[in-house]
């Protein structure tokens, strides 16, 4: 694929939600292949569980389709104790550690509680999957031009794009974001899948890190930086569903506070960019031919999920261990709590529904998705 048909694709966060990416980006690779495009994402870019979506794709570029059923049997072997850990020990800790820090008050001003869930077990996951070298040697032989994955810096307040690739791409800096060129670690995907409050942040040089969607205003931004000319973009809420209202005079539960933050955190940047992208697009196809400007028509494609994962999630609850079902019944209604849920489920039934409904809802999709794939005339 020739740099000026160069696709970046874009993983948005979403937890356990970002299985629905897994099914979504199985479809793309065989529409891709019946076309002939062997190499169809030179530019990768993910932020939070698209971080390690995006990494893995990275990592087996030179074979993609071998890569996607890899990736697809990964999230299916996943559960829940694989990503935090579940034990009454680890939340008993955890939760008294809290309430005695809100006790003690100024008498102990060093604050050491970071999160509600300790994801040693993440950790150990992706060290025992990610492939350092192989990203590296695909972007040596021409198969990816460039990884990014986004953090925040906790100590800084900035939106961080780490990313590696092709030569040619320099590091930027501009007012509350920034791309920094690095070799990318175990450390950059669980920043930047560090969900604040219930993932403790990762300390990355000097500085700690939590989830790239924080402050990111722009999450296309980085795949054009990198030279896509068209973007397949993969979201995980569906296009315009909000959290179903309860009506008026009810009094929202920790629980519906807490689903409703994570959306905001994790999902509206990337809808929000993705019409910005599209009114920039209907702008430039109304100026003259000869008009000066630095700015240049961009293809998208948005996927997005025709059903609510939140209500699927609610189907699945009974699924969760025992420990963190406490805690959210401990929070609100489990009607209630149906998008917390769909960020905490990595249970096998559920993630096989989203890898299939991102498959299914993808291919229905298959005639737009291939005009991504055609070469800019």
């Amino acid at each position: 694929m020739s740099h000026n048909s160069r696709l970046g694709l874009v993983l948005s966060g979403g937890g356990a939600r970002s299985a629905y990416q897994v099914g979504a980006v199985k479809a793309l690779v065989e529409i891709a292949a019946g076309m002939g495009v062997n190499h169809p994402f030179p530019v990768l870019t993910g932020t939070s569980a698209g971080a390690l979506n995006a990494t893995y794709l990275a990592a087996h570029s030179q074979e993609i389709p071998l890569g996607v059923a890899a990736l697809e049997k990964l999230w299916g072997d996943l559960s829940t104790g694989k990503i935090y850990n579940v034990g009454i020990f680890s939340i008993i800790k955890s939760s008294l550690r809290l309430i005695m820090e809100l006790a003690t008050a100024n008498l102990s001003p060093e604050k050491t509680m970071r999160s509600l869930l300790d994801t040693a077990p993440l950790r150990k996951l992706i060290k025992s999957e990610f492939q350092a070298d192989a990203i590296e040697q695909n972007i040596k032989l021409g198969h990816l031009h460039s990884l990014a994955v986004k953090a925040l810096s906790y100590s800084t307040g900035i939106s961080n794009t780490f990313f590696q690739s092709a030569e040619e791409i320099k590091s930027w800096e501009y007012e509350l974001r920034q791309g920094q060129k690095t070799q990318i670690t175990v450390d950059h995907i669980l920043a930047s899948c560090a969900i604040p409050i219930l993932f403790p942040p990762v300390k990355i040089g000097n500085e700690y890190y939590g989830d790239g969607s924080l402050r990111n205003y722009t999450p296309l931004g980085p795949a054009i930086k990198m030279g896509a000319e068209r973007l397949v973009v993969v979201s995980v809420r569906r296009l315009g569903a909000l959290t179903a209202p309860f009506g008026p005079n009810v009094s929202p539960s920790p629980a519906r506070i807490l689903g409703i933050l994570l959306n905001t955190i994790l999902l509206d940047s990337i809808e929000l960019d993705y019409e910005r992208l599209v009114s920039v697009n209907d702008i430039l196809k109304e100026l003259p031919a000869d008009a000066q400007t630095p700015l240049r028509p961009v293809e998208v494609c948005m996927l997005a999920p025709s059903k609510d994962l939140g209500e699927m999630a609610v189907k699945e609850a009974h699924r969760l261990p025992r420990t963190i079902r406490y805690l959210i019944h401990g929070l609100g209604r489990t009607s209630e709590a149906a998008d917390l849920i769909s960020y905490l489920l990595f249970e096998p039934t559920y993630i096989r529904q989203l890898i299939d409904l991102g498959y299914t809802d993808t291919m229905d999709k298959k005639e737009s998705v291939k005009k991504v794939f055609l070469p800019t005339e």
